[in-house]
């Protein structure tokens, strides 16, 4: 059978010689496997990513040397048991002093393999520099070997690769290995997962490497020590050569030959005790490389034995228990969590150790050190000694609390703009019918205004004046078009919020006369900051629908409710109308929906009450622009309950953010940009980041071209940067202009724009100095960005 086999150069693990042929610890064992199968192997040759990409085209059948990821095992088949187990290692010039640890690669240049393991996926360098918030540069290369070269010419600081090629290769490029060492992996045969024949590959493979496993002096293990170990040649001394047997006739001859050979054993002896404390100094190194990964790895690693009792741990996992490693060793999770808690952690130990393979859940956990919370991706691991035999559970437990966040902020973005694209061509037709009805509607209204000036009769008055009543009421329904139709950002300014309901109840108050209104308003209300005409325009839809609803009640009655609690302003605006059907209460938020004019099947309203089913979608749309919720409580014939939440944005700092501020370890006294066209918002930045405790120097731009012009006269330590932005420059075009000339200072951007939410994801993934939060965000979250962007900037120390 013939199989082709993916090449590249890989010394001393896959290489080509001196002769042109294909060699090394990968190829010999393959060819041992080929003898015995009767396979044919013919090599095609590439780089690492060519051998991949024909792998999973299916033009080649075996990729050997494949570190197994749960990403690849989606794309390509793997041999069932590793064939080896390495890890990676940073290696740099032997002249360098300076790079000791994962913080000394600040602004470094590392040089890579384009698609490697130990860059790109779970544990690699890229998300262990992400993880310590590590600002670097990667170069990516076909090979190990221009990777190594790199480093050589100083076109790169340092160099990652796996330790068998770092170890045969360090001397040939003048470097040497550093301390930092990370992400243990398993190497595997890889198959072409939708080949005809993968499964017989893989089982045959997997057959021989079971039982070349089970012989320490079978071939495999021999490849391994002329690949990867140094061998210690074992000199013996033979005691009785012939010559020597000869020439011992006397006794006295052969007494001083076996002191002889005392001296000799002696001597051997002697040789042999150094030998052994070299090989326990090179696995003492060994184990302090290990612990040193172990330590360095930003996850939380244990281990338990099969009754739950800690063996060992690392100090991300001693932050989370609040205690050494030395008082957690010998004791359950019973000792340091609740009951419910202990009782899922050694349920799923249970689960590892049952199904025999590695098991993953997710778990939410409170540090103990400082009580933040992790969200916890788990793999839990049993682990066997050599004679197959459960000596405990292996944990890791990685935190991917940004990363749930953010996919569950894609999964909402995603919704938003799948219903703003379904909604697009609605709003495109409402929006262009609107335009020409009002241009009808004006019309209308001035020759009627015009008309009634000049009338006398007292009947023509009164229709001209329901004519007048009529088109008012048609440019309130094309308002509600317009506003469906466009979509903007608000423009926030500070107001009084019970104000500005009054404001609406007076519009209203031709329509409100009949009724009983109750207002119960909390005159202790903060100013809301928020858009004054979208929240005018909100409020009027709501009060106008009770309005509707009230039309056949016999003791009409509204009451208003405002109140502030946990940071918020609550308004409740409470009819005892018609009410809602439960079944509709969930539509009543989608366009063109309404109850009203003909589709009122129940006889609710009057008939002259009409409806175009836009008022509250644009309701909605104007909170949720405005991070607040709307809610509603109604049932049939009993009224409605309408309940907006809106969070409260101070002026400054409150007494209690303030005092945990000064808690944490707070940048100070630095020089801070502020672009934002909003000089309400402006002003509130400035002044919380201007006064205690953060005391920075700051400038505001109000537009791009003034923010251009500063940043041409001045350093600034950070950034604060809006995308939507008066001209013809937005937030995206000042960061490209920023990071021409500064690929370092960090930047906030500030907004809730939809299509920046998306594109902010794929910028994030290439620069780790920059951070945003949505508009309208609190006080406290923006100090507390804009303090860790500065935090992350600072020079590891």
């Amino acid at each position: 059978m013939s199989v082709k086999v993916g090449v590249y150069e890989n010394k001393p693990k896959i290489f080509t010689d001196s002769n042109g042929r294909v060699a090394g610890f990968w190829p010999d064992l393959l060819a041992y496997i080929a003898n015995k199968e009767n396979w044919d192997i013919t090599y095609i040759h590439g780089t690492w990513n060519e051998g991949l990409e024909r792998l999973l085209a299916n033009n080649i059948d075996i990729m050997p040397d494949v570190a197994f990821t749960e990403e690849r095992a989606n794309l390509y088949a793997f041999s069932k048991s590793p064939v080896l187990i390495s890890w990676s290692r940073l290696y740099i010039k032997k002249n360098v002093t300076d790079i000791k640890s994962i913080r000394d690669l600040e602004n470094k240049t590392i040089a890579v393999l384009k698609g490697s393991v130990n860059f790109e996926c779970t544990g690699g360098i890229k998300e262990l520099l992400q993880k310590f918030n590590i600002n670097c540069t990667f170069l990516e290369f076909d090979s190990y070997n221009n990777a190594f070269e790199a480093v050589k010419n100083d076109l790169a600081d340092a160099c990652v690769t796996n330790r068998n090629f770092g170890n045969k290769n360090e001397k040939k490029f003048q470097l040497k290995k550093t301390a930092i060492i990370f992400q243990p992996i398993n190497i595997n045969f890889a198959f072409t997962k939708n080949a005809s024949l993968p499964h017989n590959f893989s089982e045959r493979i997997d057959h021989h490497m079971e039982q070349l496993f089970k012989d320490s002096t079978s071939f495999y293990y021999q490849l391994l020590e002329k690949y990867f170990e140094t061998t210690i040649a074992k000199k013996t001394v033979e005691i009785f050569p012939d010559w020597i047997k000869t020439v011992l006739k006397s006794s006295g001859i052969l007494l001083a030959f076996l002191v002889l050979v005392v001296f000799i054993s002696r001597v051997q002896a002697k040789k042999q005790t150094a030998e052994i404390k070299i090989k326990n100094k090179a696995l003492q190194k060994s184990e302090a490389h290990l612990r040193t990964l172990i330590e360095t790895i930003p996850d939380l690693i244990w281990l338990k034995d099969p009754d739950g009792v800690y063996l060992a741990c690392n100090p991300k996992f001693e932050r989370f228990f609040g205690a050494k490693e030395t008082d957690i060793v010998g004791k359950t999770d019973y000792d340091f969590v609740d009951k419910k808690m202990a009782d899922f952690f050694r349920e799923n130990d249970r689960m590892a150790m049952a199904a025999g393979k590695p098991t993953m859940n997710e778990e939410e956990i409170i540090f103990n050190d400082d009580g933040h919370k992790e969200l916890l991706e788990t793999v839990k691991t049993p682990m066997y000694d050599s004679d197959d035999k459960l000596i405990g559970v292996l944990g890791i437990g990685r935190d991917f609390t940004r990363r749930k966040q953010a996919e569950q902020e894609k999964i909402i973005a995603q919704k938003i703009a799948a219903e703003h694209k379904k909604l697009a061509l609605v709003g495109q037709i409402a929006g262009k019918m609107a335009h020409d009805f009002n241009n009808i509607l004006g019309i209308i209204m001035g020759h009627t205004d015009l008309s009634l000036m000049e009338c006398k009769d007292l009947k023509t008055r009164k229709t001209l004046e329901l004519i007048l009543q009529q088109t008012l009421k048609g440019r309130n329904l094309t308002k509600n078009l317009v506003a469906f139709a466009k979509d903007q950002d608000p423009k926030q300014k500070f107001f009084e919020l019970n104000a500005k309901l009054d404001l609406v109840l007076n519009l209203l108050n031709k329509d409100i006369e009949e009724l009983e209104l109750i207002k119960e308003y909390n005159p202790e209300m903060p100013e809301l900051l928020a858009d004054p005409g979208m929240i005018e325009h909100a409020f009027v839809n709501i009060i106008q629908n009770s309005i509707h609803a009230l039309s056949m009640t016999e003791n009409p009655k509204i009451i208003i409710r405002t109140y502030y609690s946990d940071n918020n302003i609550i308004v409740e605006i409470e009819d005892n109308g018609c009410g809602i059907p439960e079944e509709h209460i969930e539509k009543i938020y989608e366009p063109a929906f309404t109850l009203k004019g003909s589709r009122d099947l129940t006889g609710s309203y009057k008939k002259n009450i009409k409806g175009t089913g836009y008022g509250m979608a644009n309701v909605k749309k104007y909170i949720e622009q405005h991070k607040g919720n709307i809610s509603i409580e109604s049932k049939s014939g009993t009224g409605t309950k309408v309940i907006i939440n809106l969070p409260v944005i101070k002026k400054v700092l409150t007494k209690e953010e303030k005092t945990e501020l000064q808690k944490a370890k707070l940048q100070f006294g630095k020089n801070i940009l502020i672009v934002e066209d909003e000089a309400a918002i402006s002003e509130v930045q400035h002044r919380i980041l201007t006064q205690a405790p953060c005391h920075h120097t700051v400038d505001i731009a109000s537009n791009g071209q003034t923010a251009i012009d500063l940043l041409k006269n001045n350093h600034y330590d950070l950034i604060s940067l809006d995308y939507i932005l008066p001209g013809n420059m937005n937030g995206i075009h000042i960061y490209n202009h920023i990071r021409e000339t500064d690929k370092a200072v960090p930047i906030l951007f500030i907004s809730g724009n939809i299509d920046f939410l998306e594109s902010i994801k794929e910028i994030k993934q290439k620069d780790v100095n920059i951070d945003h939060l949505s508009k309208p965000c609190q006080n406290k979250d923006y100090v507390d960005a804009i303090n860790r962007l500065l935090e992350n900037a600072l020079p590891a120390q």
